[in-house]
């Protein structure tokens, strides 16, 4: 397992957005604990959430839409199928979320 991990690409921390980070990773917590996915779930998520912040810089709107899609790629990982959030769900909670940061 740990050699497995040595070959998982690294988080470098040099996002342009870098200071948007505790704010989205917040938005995935309280999104997984809304659907009661496991923290397995949620710290994918924030992993995955990472590695593309570290790599493209997008709108806030569109960074809105990318972490929820981090959150539901990790569950379908992490979670029974049944416990995976519907698409429709998440949309629903991305329209709302959607709020002015600049």
């Amino acid at each position: 397992l740990r050699y497995k991990e040595l070959k998982l690409p690294s988080y470098k921390g040099q996002s342009p957005q870098l200071s948007l980070r505790r704010y989205f990773a917040d938005l995935i917590a309280i999104v997984s604990n809304r659907f009661t996915l496991c923290p397995s779930a949620r710290h994918l998520a924030v992993y995955l959430l990472d590695l593309f912040m570290d790599r493209y810089d997008i709108s806030i709107q569109q960074l809105h839409l990318v972490a929820l899609s981090c959150l539901l790629l990790a569950s379908k990982f992490e979670e029974k199928e049944d416990s995976v959030p519907k698409l429709e769900q998440l949309n629903s909670l991305g329209c709302m979320t959607n709020m002015n940061l600049a």
